[in-house]
Parts: structure tokens; sequence; C-alpha cells
């Protein structure tokens, strides 16, 4: 086997490290991100006010805002056990120990501005309900 051959053997082993089943994902991120969404509103306005168009339209358009970050969080976990998976199977390096620890921190900072959305979109929530009343 030529070098040229070899190469592109590793290189197909290299990419084929783990698949996404993008759809699959983004329907449960969805349907996680629309629950939570709910949650918050039911714990500050009444069912009727629940049922309202505005609200209903409301729920799904702060349902979407949290999509994003949901998915930015999980693509960084994948990616973050993908290097622990190469580094367990002898590829340490100073540079995966480094990358490793940039994701670990870019996970932690997703994480806490998912918190503070979920904040705030509870606060317009509140708002809302004072502006019906």
């Amino acid at each position: 086997m030529d070098d040229k051959m070899k190469y592109m053997n590793e290189l197909e082993v290299i990419v084929n490290l783990f698949t996404i089943d993008k759809e699959d994902k983004m329907k449960k991120i969805r349907k996680k991100a629309r629950n939570s969404i709910k949650e918050i509103a039911r714990a500050v306005l009444t069912k009727d006010v629940l049922k309202t168009p505005a609200i209903q339209d409301k729920i799904e358009t702060d349902a979407s805002s949290l999509v994003g970050l949901y998915w930015q969080i999980r693509v960084n976990i994948i990616m973050q056990d993908a290097m622990v998976d190469s580094i367990a199977k002898g590829n340490m390096s100073p540079r995966m120990i480094e990358v490793f620890t940039n994701l670990s921190d870019k996970i932690a900072s997703l994480e806490k501005q998912l918190l503070a959305t979920q904040v705030q979109i509870r606060k317009n929530y509140i708002d809302y309900k004072s502006d019906i009343m």
C-alpha cells in the first residue's frame, strides 16, 4: 500500500469517529426547549392567559431562542466526548488538553448563558402578566 492510500485510510477512520443525527437531535432539543418555556409560563400565568394566541406565539418564539443554545451545548459536549475517546485511545498531546479545557470553559459559559436567558424569559412573562392586569 502506498503512502497516499495509507493516509486516505487513516483519514477515513478519523472522519468516521462519530455521526450526529442532526434532525433527530434537533427535534428532541426543540421539544425540550418548548417544554422548558411552557413550564416557565405555567408558573407565572393563569390558564386563561396561557391559551391566548399571543402567549402561544411567544412560547414558540422563546423556545426557538433556546434551541440554539441547547444545540451549541450539545455539540460541544459531543466534541468533548470525542476528545476523551481519542485521548483514551492514545492520542495524547498538550494541544488536546488545551482544546479540552477550552471546550469545558465554552460549555460552562453556554450553560450560564442558557440560565440567564431562562431567567430573563421568566421576567418577561412576569412583566406580561403585570401588563394584562
